[in-house]
């Protein structure tokens, strides 16, 4: 399967498991994943605040509201976690294993 056949036709992110990469155990790989799942949901909250915004029914614009602020939280709960882990692994994550080549 290539990049191409794994996007969705309607959006730009790919579906869930299309890019499997179960065999994969680079940390760096696993902080992108997540730092791209809490852009998603940082998005989703702000897509669906502007339409509680437009919309013309208030029990609707209620539910959107709650919506897009249970995303928010998410987003904010796996930035959270993110920064954690980037202080806990330090250089070492970025580097692999805290050892330059050429040092």
């Amino acid at each position: 399967m290539n990049l191409r056949s794994s996007v969705h036709h309607r959006g730009r992110m790919p579906r869930r498991g299309a890019l499997d990469r179960s065999g994969v155990t680079d940390p760096r790989l696993e902080v992108v994943a997540e730092l791209r799942r809490a852009a998603l949901y940082a998005e989703t909250a702000a897509l669906l605040a502007r339409r509680a915004e437009r919309c013309a029914s208030p029990a609707l614009a209620a539910v959107l509201r709650d919506r897009a602020e249970a995303r928010r939280r998410t987003a904010e709960r796996l930035r959270a976690h993110l920064v954690q882990v980037v202080k806990v692994a330090g250089p070492r994550l970025w580097t692999g294993g805290g050892t330059r080549s050429g040092s």
